[in-house]
C-alpha cells in the first residue's frame, strides 16, 4: 500500500489503548478553527459543544408533540381521570405488597434536569 504525504500516520499508547494522529485531521482543523473563533480553548469547546448537544438532546426526549385534538383529550384526562379498572387496583396491591415487604426499593435516581445542570466546568 502506497503512503502519500497526505496520510496520516498514527500511533498507539498501549497504556491508555488511544490513538493520536502525527498530522491534524481535517476535523480537528475545524473544531481548533472554531474554538479559536470563540475564544475558547479545544478542550473548552469541545465540552462545552458536547455538554450543549446532551442537553438537546435529553429535552428533545421530554418534548411531546400533540396536535389540538390530542392536546384537549390529555388535558381532559389530567383534569378528570378515569376511576381506576380491577387491573390497575390490583398492580396497585402487588406494589404496596411488595414496597412493604423490601423488596422494591425507592427510585433514586435524579430528574433530567437537575443531573444536566451539575455537568459544568467547576
Amino acid at each position: 500500500m502506497a503512503t502519500t504525504p497526505s496520510a496520516r500516520k498514527i500511533t498507539k499508547r498501549s497504556t491508555r489503548n488511544r490513538t493520536s494522529a502525527k498530522e491534524v485531521s481535517f476535523p480537528q482543523r475545524i473544531v481548533a478553527e472554531a474554538a479559536h473563533t470563540a475564544n475558547k480553548s479545544v478542550d473548552d469547546f469541545v465540552h462545552d459543544a458536547v455538554l450543549s448537544e446532551a442537553r438537546r438532546v435529553l429535552r428533545e426526549q421530554n418534548i411531546i408533540v400533540m396536535n389540538d385534538t390530542e392536546r384537549d383529550q390529555f388535558l381532559e384526562l389530567l383534569e378528570n381521570p378515569p376511576k381506576p379498572n380491577t387491573p390497575l387496583r390490583d398492580a396497585a396491591k402487588r406494589w404496596q405488597h411488595l414496597r412493604q415487604t423490601g423488596q422494591l426499593q425507592p427510585a433514586t435516581a435524579t430528574e433530567p434536569s437537575e443531573s444536566i445542570e451539575g455537568l459544568g466546568r467547576g
